[in-house]
Order: structure tokens, then C-alpha cells, then sequence
């Protein structure tokens, strides 16, 4: 057996393929699949807190990139460890639902300063970590409704639709509505981000392997 073999054979062995009926090409895939997916954070999330955060100093700009980098950092650790400790392929990055919270509600309708809304931040992530460890955390979850579990899961995820359907420029602000259907039919980039949803919806119906990879890749 050659190197290569014997490296792709511990990697099959850490990562139980066998026991999860896949292989090392549908991970990387999907893997790809999941990154494309999800590195809208990289420049939603330091958007989002930019508008609350301000530090002596330093330019609106230079506060961007800091608070980029800290993504790319929170979501690269956070994706490590829940692969190679918890052996899970799931990718982990700033919420979007909180981030928004923290930045619009607690910091700029509330008034708090930011530095006090992120130490309280780090003592939640301290008090979940020792609920985790003595499994709180669990019996917690587990109280909470079926249902409420369901509409939560929608409800994040029809705010990154909003998210994306503003910056496809499918929806606009409205004073009357909040919200409202934005000139579609002119503007070039509505188009061709419905075009480009359109043709991923199509591969994905017919069973194509990277339906949504080549989707992203078609319209970009």
C-alpha cells in the first residue's frame, strides 16, 4: 500500500466513512458546498458590527477589517474543533440572528456600550461551556417544545433570506411597508442573482453532484 493509500485509509478510519455510508469525495464536496454557502459571514457579520463598534483611533474601515479577520478566526477554530474533536461536518461561524441583536438592539437601542455587551457576551459563552460540560445544557434543549424548536430554525432562516433578497436588491426599504418588492426587471443584479437561484434550483431538482457549487460559480 502507498502513502497516499495509507493516509486516505486513516483519514476514511478518523472520520468513520464506512459507518456514515460516504467517502472522501462527497465530503470535500460538501465541504466546498458548505464553504461557498456560508463565507457570505466573512462580510455580513463585521457589516452588522461595524455599525455599533467604533474604537479609538481607528478609521470605520480599519474596524471592518479587524472584525473580518475575527470572523474568519471564530468560524476556521469553531469548524476545526467540531471536526477533528467532536468528529461532526458541520460548519460553525457567527450567528447572524445574535450578531444582530447585539449591534441593533442591545448596543444601539439600548444604549450599552459595546465593550459591556461583549463581556457579557464572554460570560454567556463561559456559562454555556460549563452547562455543556455537566450536561445542562442538554435537559435544557430538550424542554423547550417541538414546535418552538421548528420556529426558531424558520425564523433565522427567513432573516438571511431578507438578508439576501436586500442584497440581491430584490427587496428595498419601503416608509409605508418597511419592506417592498425592489425594480426587479431593471436592475442587472436582481437579474442575474434570480438567473444564477434559478439554474442552482434546476441542477439540484435533477440530482447534479455540486448542484449548488456550480450554481455560485455560474453566477459569479
Amino acid at each position: 500500500m502507498s502513502d497516499t493509500s495509507r493516509s486516505q485509509s486513516r483519514v476514511a478510519s478518523f472520520f468513520e466513512f464506512d459507518k456514515h455510508d460516504t467517502d472522501a469525495k462527497t465530503e470535500v464536496v460538501a465541504g466546498i458546498t458548505t464553504f461557498l454557502t456560508m463565507s457570505y459571514i466573512i462580510v455580513v457579520n463585521p457589516a452588522i458590527l461595524s455599525a455599533a463598534i467604533s474604537i479609538e483611533g481607528y478609521s470605520d474601515g480599519q474596524v471592518f477589517q479587524m472584525l473580518a479577520i475575527t470572523t474568519i478566526l471564530a468560524a476556521a477554530v469553531g469548524s476545526m474543533v467540531m471536526a477533528l474533536y467532536a468528529n461532526r461536518p458541520f460548519g460553525l461561524a457567527p450567528g447572524m440572528g445574535l450578531n444582530a441583536y447585539f449591534a441593533f438592539t442591545v448596543v444601539i437601542a439600548l444604549g450599552i456600550p459595546w465593550q459591556t455587551a461583549l463581556a457579557a457576551v464572554f460570560v454567556e459563552g463561559i456559562v454555556f461551556i460549563a452547562m455543556s460540560s455537566v450536561g445542562a445544557r442538554r435537559y435544557i434543549i430538550e424542554f423547550f417544545p417541538e414546535p418552538v424548536k421548528f420556529a426558531v430554525g424558520a425564523g433565522i432562516g427567513l432573516f438571511l433570506l431578507l438578508l439576501g433578497l436586500i442584497e440581491i436588491n430584490v427587496a428595498v426599504a419601503d416608509e409605508a411597508t418597511l419592506v417592498s418588492l425592489g425594480s426587479v426587471a431593471s436592475d442587472p443584479v436582481a437579474l442575474l442573482a434570480l438567473a444564477g437561484l434559478a439554474f442552482t434550483i434546476v441542477l439540484y431538482a435533477k440530482g447534479v453532484t455540486g448542484s449548488i457549487i456550480t450554481g455560485i460559480l455560474a453566477t459569479a
